[in-house]
């Protein structure tokens, strides 16, 4: 691209190449692509920690409290291996009640799901669509953690609700 004399020609380079590839997937491949690139950003628990750039960290603080934590947290510590499976673990979780309404909203009340979590769904959705469509990591999500576990408990409420006027 640096060898291209100017703007135009590397802007048109570009669009050639993205449609070369693009037709070489075909639009089945390219579906299977996003699908397997969904996963991948999706899946991590750890949201992709010490998988990018330096591990080789100096560390100021040598207290026992701290190099206990750094154990637990850090790769190649004694407890890191329980901490990024309970990490997956509770992600999936996660991950799993944010999806279940969209499963089961045909058979769902009227009331169950309203403005309160349409907009942060769509805006969740959004997310991840922008994200597969570009540069994709696990990294981008954790900014928007908040609002996953929100869904995620108000998913939580819903079937108490539903479960309160069942029993009545």
């Amino acid at each position: 691209m640096t060898a291209l004399p100017d703007r135009q020609s590397r802007v048109e380079y570009a669009r050639n190449d993205i449609w070369q590839q693009l037709s070489e997937y075909g639009v089945f491949g390219y579906a299977d692509f996003l699908l397997k690139k969904m996963v991948w950003i999706l899946s991590d628990g750890t949201f992709y920690a010490y998988g990018e750039g330096n591990t080789q960290l100096e560390f100021y603080h040598h207290d026992p409290l701290s190099q206990w934590i750094r154990q637990f947290l850090y790769v190649g510590g004694w407890g890191y291996g329980g901490y990024s499976n309970m990490a997956q673990a509770v992600w999936l979780a996660v991950l799993l009640l944010v999806a279940l309404p969209v499963a089961r909203l045909r058979n769902a009340r009227r009331n169950s799901f309203g403005f309160t979590t349409l907009v942060p769904r769509l805006m969740l959705t959004g997310l991840v669509i922008f994200i597969l469509l570009f540069e994709g990591r696990a990294r981008y999500l954790f900014l928007y953690v908040p609002v996953i576990i929100g869904l995620g408990l108000y998913t939580l409420k819903i079937f108490e609700a539903d479960e309160a006027s069942r029993v009545k």
